[in-house]
């Protein structure tokens, strides 16, 4: 294909990206054997960095999966939506 028809692909693509600043989540890294006296140890996350690929990726994934829904009218891959008068049955 041509650059004009590339970047009009492009533009069409959604896009999720990083986080930061949210509220801190916290995940043990290290949890004591029982009956020790060694404290449980936490880090503290406050981005998505490292993580937040994979949730990202299965946003993006549903979005464009979605609008792929809603731009073929509501109608499934096998032709199944509301697409033929909404009665949801096989066209």
């Amino acid at each position: 294909g041509s650059p004009e028809e590339f970047l009009a692909a492009w533009a069409k693509i959604t896009r999720m990206t990083y986080r930061k600043g949210f509220a801190p989540m916290y995940r043990c890294v290290r949890s004591p054997a029982a009956g020790s006296d060694e404290q449980r140890r936490y880090i503290r996350l406050t981005s998505d960095a490292g993580w937040g690929c994979m949730i990202r990726v299965g946003q993006m994934l549903l979005a464009t999966a979605l609008k792929r829904h809603h731009a073929a009218g509501g109608s499934g891959a096998c032709g199944v939506g509301r697409g033929a008068g909404g009665t949801g049955r096989p066209r």
